[in-house]
């Protein structure tokens, strides 16, 4: 059997990068339906390669702040952007009106630790259900027949004399958990019921004190708390700084402010990078004045489980949101 160069390039590239990918979640301009991309760039689709491995494991809800609402979980299909890309795409229920909770929630599975030939590793267990001996010995003599027929690249040789290694055996596993949230907000106060229908364990949210000329942070629905090592982007109480808009950027864990300080990145419209800065469970932030944006932050939880059969020594929250800017 023969192996095409440029397949096995993809597929290589794909798999030492599906570590770096977070999901992104966005709302049409009319709100009426929600889109969920699997990619390392924040509102670029990535490849339809990934989405048959979220779809089973993937949910989506929604939550309006009407008394005696429920969470309601959100039915979604798979479209093709471009020819090798893709994205999630659901309609938003027609009886669901601002303000609600939005957001989803992915239990990825078991990554071990150790780079794109673990990666790789895994793929192949998984697709011919070989052990590792011979899934590698499998590879090793597709190498061998493409190098003696095309003159395969040394690189390519390289990359399975490091399969032949085997470096994943001891290292460590984690289960990676990706979350998602795009609330829909008419005010800051909104804040404070929205909140409490966000359900992921791991969360970040982006909300803006002044989208009412309203200059109070508790109007959003948090108090600074910790040891203050948040590096602010605006001083407190600045609707904005040098022509750009102060909003605040909350990161909470099981329904409350998350202590350990993690970094927060925000990216625009195109998943170009605004900045990334360290924040202990809330900090300001300096944006654009209007438009839509991103935020992604990852954290490390040391506690081991199980997850549908295999051991993991740690969990790998990602997690992202997205909001709309529109000072009046």
């Amino acid at each position: 059997m023969k192996v095409r160069l440029g397949a096995l390039f993809s597929f290589l590239a794909m798999c030492s990068s599906v570590s770096g990918h977070y999901i992104w979640q966005s709302v049409s301009e009319d709100l009426q339906s929600t889109s969920l991309i699997f990619s390392e760039k924040a509102g670029a689709a990535g490849a339809k390669y990934f989405l048959p491995s979220l779809k089973d494991k993937l949910t989506v809800s929604a939550q309006s702040t009407k008394e005696g609402s429920v969470a309601t979980e959100i039915p979604f299909s798979e479209k093709g952007v471009g020819g090798v890309n893709g994205e999630f795409y659901a309609d938003i229920p027609s009886a669901l009106s601002r303000p609600y909770a939005l957001e989803s929630f992915c239990p990825y599975g078991i990554f071990t630790e150790a780079g794109p030939t673990a990666l790789l590793q895994v793929r192949i267990d998984n697709e011919r259900g070989d052990d590792s001996d011979n899934a590698i010995s499998s590879y090793k003599n597709h190498a061998r027949s493409y190098f003696r027929t095309r003159r395969a690249s040394s690189i390519i040789m390289a990359v399975f004399l490091i399969l032949k290694s085997n470096p994943f055996r001891d290292s460590l596993r984690s289960l990676h958990q990706y979350y998602t949230s795009a609330p829909q907000i008419t005010t800051p106060n909104d804040w404070f019921p929205v909140q409490d229908m966000l359900k992921n364990k791991f969360e970040v949210t982006l909300r803006d004190p002044y989208m009412s000329k309203e200059s109070d942070l508790v109007s959003v629905g948090v108090k600074r708390m910790g040891n203050g090592v948040s590096a602010d982007e605006c001083p407190s109480g600045e609707d904005s700084v040098d022509g750009k808009a102060c909003i605040v950027a909350v990161v909470r864990f099981d329904g409350e402010l998350h202590d350990p300080a993690v970094n927060v990145t925000t990216f625009d419209a195109i998943g170009e990078t605004i900045s990334t800065v360290e924040c202990e469970s809330v900090c300001i932030l300096k944006v654009p004045m209007s438009g839509p944006l991103f935020a992604a932050v990852q954290y490390k939880e040391m506690n081991p489980g199980t997850f549908e059969g295999t051991d993991y020594e740690y969990v790998d929250h990602w997690a992202t949101t997205y909001t709309v800017v529109k000072r009046d």
